[in-house]
């Protein structure tokens, strides 16, 4: 592989690498300005509509205003990264005469990101941020290993994600003052026992001078169902210092069976809108799905994560005879490692990065580091800078499903940019792309511009 190539300058035109379809840079880029329009409008009214029916209740007239306003704000964002980039690759080939290792992506890719994330709602810049600083630090660490500058680590995902969670979750007990959005997916997940500042709750008082409702015969028969259950987890004692209203045993066990439930409810759902064409053919394959082992991955994470911290936390609390936030640290670290049953390093890295986002905002308000202004919008640029330039460069350390992204939004022409002129880098940019495309059965000739 050759080093000191990266600093010499190409020739090419923008028709040799750029859009070797057409002649035309202004057809080139109008053309995936249509596309990207459409492929952004049908993403965004997807997300924006699936954020309404979360709310579950029927939006208002001003709210469907600004959701249809959000819809067009976020289309013209992507649609500006998209158009842009390939804007800014013929812009800089005019004016420069030719390309060389940086322009031919990460300086048009960098320029055509900090356009389009101006474009884009303040509030909604940090989560991108986020998730593109997420994808670009995964594909920085597949470029080192296809360098073979570091070895994978075995279930180093899981040590990550691990570490990171049980981390933030010792701020969670020991007190935060953040309204991030990961805290609050933590009182739905962990419950709001645990967090600081929430009182001990007292065991509930009996039912029984409460008036009795009227009870249907199927929630009388669920209750005689059930009896032997409430009636063994109140023969459990709870910690005098345990926050939580129940026994322990019955908190633990509350907490990992309703998670549990949402984990393969979620899961089956997904599978059912991804399948749901094969489906509609052949429903007879739904009750095969239920007993899935594929379909316990997701409910068994979600489950073992609040039952595996809450038993810990107890325990702990049993055994040292009182609380203490740095019961969180062991309990968020055995907790974490269930996330083997569910390995997803868009997850353990999101635990990461939001550990480093939420430590170094901490360390802002209490000023013992300085707050760095647009350091959020570079950021981006500089993530999605590298996302491009390795789309380009080195195709196969992309995460495939951001590659899968960049093939939709520019109708395949990422694609069919020509590899052919950066030869000269010792890149084998060309190959790695074929091997890529022979993987994921993609077929080139048949994309018409």
């Amino acid at each position: 592989m050759s080093i000191f190539s990266k600093y010499q300058t190409i020739d090419a035109t923008c028709m040799d690498y750029v859009h070797p379809w057409t002649q035309s840079c202004a057809d080139g880029s109008c053309s995936l300005f249509f596309h990207a329009v459409q492929h952004s409008g049908r993403l965004y009214f997807t997300v924006y509509m699936l954020s309404l029916l979360m709310h579950r209740r029927i939006p208002s007239a001003q709210k469907l205003k600004n959701t249809f306003l959000g819809i067009l704000q976020s289309t013209a964002f992507l649609t500006a990264n998209a158009f842009g980039y390939s804007l800014s690759l013929c812009f800089l080939r005019a004016i420069m005469g030719n390309f060389n290792f940086m322009t031919i992506s990460y300086v048009p890719s960098f320029m055509a990101s900090l356009v389009a994330i101006l474009v884009e709602r303040p509030s909604r810049r940090s989560l991108l941020t986020l998730y593109v600083t997420n994808v670009a630090s995964e594909t920085l660490f597949r470029m080192a290993v296809w360098r073979k500058m570091v070895k994978p680590i075995p279930y180093g995902d899981v040590m990550l994600f691990a570490t990171s969670i049980a981390s933030v979750l010792y701020m969670y007990r020991k007190g935060h003052n953040s309204k991030d959005a990961i805290f609050s997916m933590l009182r739905v997940v962990i419950g709001p026992y645990e967090e600081h500042g929430s009182a001990s709750v007292d065991p509930p008082a009996s039912s029984a001078n409460r008036p009795s409702k009227a009870k249907g015969p199927l929630f009388e028969c669920l209750e005689s169902f059930l009896a032997p259950y409430y009636k063994l987890m109140k023969s459990f004692k709870r910690h005098e210092t345990c926050p939580h209203p129940s026994s322990c045993v019955g908190y633990t066990m509350k907490g990992g069976l309703k998670m549990f439930a949402v984990g393969y409810g979620l899961q089956f759902c997904m599978r059912v809108l991804l399948r749901a064409k094969r489906l509609m053919k052949n429903p007879s394959q739904i009750p095969g799905m239920l007993i899935d082992r594929k379909m316990l991955s997701l409910g068994l994470f979600l489950g073992g994560f609040p039952a595996i911290f809450r038993s810990v936390s107890c325990a702990l609390r049993w055994i040292r005879n009182k609380d203490s936030p740095s019961h969180a640290t062991l309990a968020g670290f055995l907790a974490g490692l269930a996330f083997v049953s569910y390995r997803d390093n868009s997850v353990a890295l999101y635990a990461f990065w939001k550990l480093m986002e939420v430590l170094y905002t901490r360390a802002v308000a209490q000023g013992q580091l300085p707050e760095l202004p647009g350091a959020g919008v570079l950021l981006y640029c500089s993530a999605t800078a590298l996302l491009f330039h390795a789309a380009i460069w080195e195709p196969q350390n992309l995460r495939p499903s951001y590659w899968d992204f960049l093939q939709g939004i520019s109708g395949g022409r990422v694609s069919c940019m020509s590899r052919d002129v950066l030869e000269c880098f010792g890149l084998e940019s060309k190959k790695n792309l074929e091997l890529l495309l022979l993987k994921n059965r993609t077929d080139i000739t048949k994309f018409k511009f």
